[in-house]
């Protein structure tokens, strides 16, 4: 047994104070947190004396009684990304999602439950499995997909039968929409609207799984959506939204078969809703109430341009969702004979303006900062904000501030130390935001950017980074891709050295200990410019490009096109690629008369028992870099985010934490954007379907500590397997060591930043240890030590 007799003074003066107060787990999944938009709302149904709506980022209902909002996103167990279909099935307490790509989601409306089920996105016989619509009938889900009807069992939780063959239409033609109602021989009939036609079978029938057992109708166009409807005078009929090109419309079928044009507008009738004597039907901009021969008229909500759905919700109000706007009500009152332009008054939980970022950065306030894709349907790219005292999102578009934020699509979003805020446009320049809102643009008419290419009202910036208060600009395909902006807002722009060219594929920007700047080129490859001893004149500037792949054995960069590139806490520049990572661990040997010293080298795991080496996250498509306050590297790519740090041995690199769709909430393997808060490490990821953090592993170090911060305590392994978060370390680097009361060492390790994690193992042995109270001591660099305990319980 080893003892530090140098601790066991400070052990017992522990031992005499009160327990520590600790900090609580986080209450989501493992420390994850979700943060959809609800404003691209795509579909809506009613169910549970709520109105529901479906967005990219998760599902919400609304009370109109109450006023209360109820939300569910992928941390609550949602598999999230583009929804197409929602309905409730009262009869089971539950709310069904359908998803672009064939999953199915199912809500437990009273409770915390969700359940996916992957039947149908699993059946690849078909190129597309997007649910397209969705209804309830006994105990029987009929899915409407890409390639024909599938009735799903939610009693047993399986399909129960797919017809894709559907009398003489082609094998696989997509289903629209699914109507329960008498054939025209009275028996209880199935009739689908399918892109070619529409066909029927009789309900009961057997054996539907034959294409004889469908009989195609005597409309032939494609079909969106199917209503029976009673008219005022007591008629009843079938009415189909849908027809060729160049006469899309309502249709309404005769008695005797063949059907009839209603209203020649010639426009997508997306859904029909019988709501009493009216009919509505829902078109890609507006809500046509139907009643033929009494009223018929047209409301149109402002600002909306894809609908995506239509019900009647609680009190019979009629509710609307649309992809631009929200969900909304339409107006009361009696139906219009004309056209009703109103402005739609949306319920929108908390939340960011759009699920589609191109941008994400932390300020050092915690403040969190994004900057959204354009959404075509609002017309619009937003920069959005995530207050850390209180939470709350506010967004800003660029369609609302053409003048502060300019026109242009948003290409990156970067804070410097006093909280500014620099935009990055794809053609309006650089914006800067101040800490109280205001804002400022530059462009040729006030600064030294320049135009792209031959288009002077094309100002392109895509990347900024800082050294001090001084802020060094990429601005693309000019003339002078390097500007310089003092913190008073003058500025200079660099040519490229030696009449090299950058080409036009100047894209991230990272900043060495030695001033020297860092591109990462895309396709174009990696460079480094040194802008010399006189940083305002291109004199004694110089630069180096690596192009191309290179050979594990003799350096060079993993893939043909460079997608980031960082500088991590020891220095090293992190190179990230489509086919892995490089790192460059002299960078002030990269104008050395040696010119091997400052290569890339494939970045390499620790050797094996062999000698060998293999590059570390071999072949993996790099998105995104960042560093964490241990100056560890953040790798986001197709396949997951990587944590990489060091190896022990100290020779290569390892993944400290690997997060994907298979061990995460995150819907997605494929995280685009990555960013660590400075002072707790908290991760934040994007993917296409939205905005997530995790906390992570390691915090700034504290200016004084007076005691460690261990958290969970107490830590019982089978409800915590992410380990103990152990923060307040007593310096930047510090010797983390785990002692019995009486002592004995049973884990050690070296820490960077001021947090590591703990996985209650014996280091001498593996195995978890015994359940009983331990110490944890912290050395810095200076010899300062700083202690905590952790009771441990299993």
């Amino acid at each position: 047994m080893r003892h530090l007799p140098g601790l066991a003074v400070l052990v017992g003066a522990l031992l005499a104070v009160p327990a520590l107060a600790q900090t609580p787990a986080p209450a989501t999944a493992a420390g994850w947190q979700g943060y959809p938009a609800y404003t691209e709302v795509t579909a809506v149904t009613s169910g549970f004396g709520r109105v529901w709506a479906a967005t990219p980022g998760g599902v919400f209902g609304y009370d109109p009684d109450s006023g209360e909002i109820e939300r569910r996103n992928p941390i609550d167990g949602l598999r999230g990304g583009p929804v197409r279909a929602l309905v409730a099935d009262e009869r089971r307490g539950a709310l069904w999602v359908g998803y672009a790509d064939g999953a199915l989601d199912r809500i437990t409306v009273d409770g915390a439950d969700v359940r996916t089920y992957l039947d149908i996105e699993r059946n690849t016989q078909f190129p597309g499995r997007t649910v397209r619509r969705m209804r309830v009938r006994g105990d029987s889900l009929y899915v409407a997909t890409d390639f024909g009807l599938v009735v799903f069992d939610p009693v047993r939780n399986e399909v129960r039968n797919t017809y894709a063959r559907l009398g003489t239409l082609p094998p696989g033609t997509g289903v629209n929409d699914v109507l329960f109602a008498d054939l025209p021989d009275g028996q209880p009939g199935l009739w689908l609207a399918t892109d070619a036609g529409v066909v029927t079978a009789p309900l009961a029938d057997p054996a539907l799984q034959s294409p004889a057992a469908w009989t195609v109708d005597s409309f032939t166009d494609r079909a969106l959506s199917l209503a029976r409807y009673t008219a005022p005078d007591g008629s009843t009929a079938i009415y189909v939204g849908g027809g060729p090109a160049t006469a899309r419309d309502l249709y309404r079928r005769r008695p005797g078969g063949g059907y009839d044009r209603q209203l020649y507008i010639n426009d997508d009738i997306l859904d029909l809703v019988v709501d009493g004597p009216a009919l509505l039907l829902l078109r890609p901009f507006s809500v046509w109430p139907f009643a033929p021969p009494n009223y018929e008229g047209d409301y149109r909500p402002e600002g909306a341009t894809a609908l995506g759905g239509l019900t009647v919700g609680p009190g019979g109000r009629r509710w609307v969702g649309d992809a631009a706007v929200g969900l909304f009500p339409l107006p009361d009152g009696p139906v219009p004979t004309g056209v009703v332009t109103f402005t739609p008054e949306p319920i929108v939980p908390e939340g960011p303006f759009s699920n589609r970022y191109k941008a994400i950065d932390v300020a050092p306030d915690g403040t969190v900062w994004t900057a959204s894709d354009r959404v075509e349907a609002a017309q619009a790219s937003a920069i959005s904000r995530l207050d850390p005292a209180t939470g709350a999102w506010t967004s800003r578009l660029n369609r609302d501030e053409p003048d502060a934020l300019g026109r242009a699509e948003f290409n990156s979003l970067t804070t410097n130390a006093r909280g500014v805020v620099y935009v990055g446009t794809d053609g309006d320049g650089l914006v800067l935001i101040q800490p109280d809102g205001t804002t400022t643009r530059f462009d040729e008419a006030n600064s030294s950017l320049r135009q792209f290419g031959s288009n002077p009202t094309n100002v392109v910036v895509t990347d900024v980074a800082f050294e001090g208060d001084v802020a060094w600009v990429a601005n693309k395909g000019s003339a002078v891709p390097l500007q310089r902006f003092a913190p008073d807002g003058t500025s200079v722009g660099l040519p490229v050295p030696g009449g090299a060219s950058l080409g036009g594929d100047t894209y991230r920007l990272a900043i060495d200990r030695l001033g020297q700047k860092w591109f990462a080129l895309g396709r174009t490859g990696l460079a480094v410019w040194d802008t010399g001893s006189d940083p305002v004149s291109p004199a004694d500037d110089r630069i180096r490009q690596y192009r191309g792949q290179g050979d594990v054995r003799a350096g060079g960069l993993p893939g043909t096109d460079v997608a980031d590139v960082v500088v991590d806490g020891d220095g090293t520049v992190w190179i990230g690629t489509n086919r892995g990572l490089a790192t460059v661990f002299s960078p002030g040997s990269a104008f050395s008369p040696d010119a091997s010293l400052g290569l890339p080298q494939f970045t390499l795991t620790p050797a094996r028992p062999d000698g060998g080496r293999d590059p570390f996250l071999r072949d993996v498509f790099v998105n995104d870099l960042d560093v964490d306050p241990a100056g560890h590297v953040w790798v986001a790519t197709t396949s997951g985010a990587y944590l990489a740090a060091p190896a022990p041995s100290g020779s290569g690199y390892v993944a400290l934490r690997e997060l994907n769709a298979q061990n995460s909430p995150l819907p997605s393997d494929n995280v685009l954007r990555i960013a660590v808060r400075p002072g707790d490490g908290r991760v934040f990821l994007t993917t296409a379907e939205g905005l997530f953090s995790v906390s992570g592993d390691a915090t700034q170090a504290p200016a004084t500590s007076e005691a460690l911060r261990v958290s969970p305590s107490p830590f019982r392994p089978s409800e915590a397997p992410q380990g103990v978060l152990v923060s307040g370390l007593a310096s930047a680097r510090s010797t983390v060591r785990v002692l019995t009361l009486a002592g004995e060492l049973i884990y050690e390790t070296e820490a960077a930043g001021g947090s590591m994690r703990w996985d209650g193992k014996d280091g001498r042995t593996g195995a978890l240890v015994s359940s009983g109270v331990y110490i944890i001591a912290s050395v810095g660099a200076n010899g300062e030590t700083v202690l905590g305990k952790i009771a441990v319980i299993r």
